[in-house]
């Protein structure tokens, strides 16, 4: 049975996160948790992400939304769980960029915006990612044949940056 897109997004995103893990500040990015809130809720939460300077945690939520995008309610509900879990801040993935309010909810709360293209997978994606923005592709670097027919594919990242600044 396959993964809904949603899932296969949320999958991609922590894989090249992971990837550009020292441009973020970040030393590993961890699967979905249930974090503990001082107000006594729990929180789900796709992922997160240990910070290298502070040592503390970043939350990582993934909104697949590619009709419209994300407002300042939503950047505001990411805030408070930051503050509710102690987290050093968060990083927001969606393919869109954010709504206006959202983006200075995101810059008041030390919430990176990560826009990955919808139909991104770990190995072939568009990201942009603190004002660059990364491609992924891979390729094929080496076709053999033998003589049985079995047929070896090796495949290599390749991985290329456009700074936007």
């Amino acid at each position: 049975m396959s993964q809904p897109d949603w899932k296969r997004y949320e999958s991609a995103s922590r894989e090249i996160l992971q990837h550009f893990a020292s441009e973020l500040g970040i030393i590993s990015v961890d699967g979905e948790a249930v974090l503990p809130g001082s107000s006594g809720t729990k929180w789900h939460v796709e992922g997160t992400a240990t910070c290298l300077d502070e040592g503390g945690f970043l939350i990582l939520e993934c909104r697949r939304y590619t009709a419209k995008r994300l407002n300042q309610e939503s950047l505001g509900g990411l805030a408070f769980r930051i503050l509710d879990t102690g987290g050093a801040g968060a990083i927001i993935v969606t393919p869109l960029p954010l709504q206006q309010g959202a983006k200075l909810v995101a810059e008041s709360q030390n919430i990176v915006p990560v826009e990955i293209a919808e139909w991104s997978t770990a190995q072939h994606y568009l990201a942009r990612i603190l004002g660059k923005t990364f491609h992924g592709f891979g390729y094929v670097e080496a076709i053999q044949v033998s003589a049985s027919s079995v047929v070896s594919i090796q495949l290599t990242r390749a991985i290329a940056s456009e700074d936007d600044s």
